[in-house]
């Protein structure tokens, strides 16, 4: 998934949350689980540059702190004219079984 916002240039934050459904990590077969995912909030300029100002490997099955609501808050700098992309993507295997991930209330400020 990849969303792309425009808000005005300056300095921003991104606020949300991200939660992986319990079915994603407990209980099936370890062949079955979820090998995670990545999120990713980048700036994008017009001159196709992107920065990337925050990355997170997420992997519920092995990492407990992955489990449940979990907040993402990001400060930047946006250029005029920049886009900032919020990206989730498989986990480390990419795979994409069981990639399971809710996103919340999701503020730029």
């Amino acid at each position: 998934t990849i969303l792309c916002f425009r808000p005005p240039a300056g300095h921003r934050r991104l606020r949300t949350t991200l939660l992986f459904a319990p079915q994603a990590y407990e209980g099936a077969g370890s062949e079955e689980l979820t090998d995670g995912a990545e999120l990713e909030i980048a700036l994008l300029t017009g001159s196709g540059e992107r920065t990337i100002v925050l990355h997170k490997d997420l992997d519920p099955v092995q990492v407990p702190d992955d489990r449940g609501e979990l907040p993402i808050d990001a400060s930047f700098d946006l250029p005029e004219g920049a886009e900032v992309e919020l990206k989730i993507g498989p986990g480390q295997n990419g795979q994409l079984n069981r990639d399971w991930v809710t996103l919340g209330r999701l503020i730029i400020e």
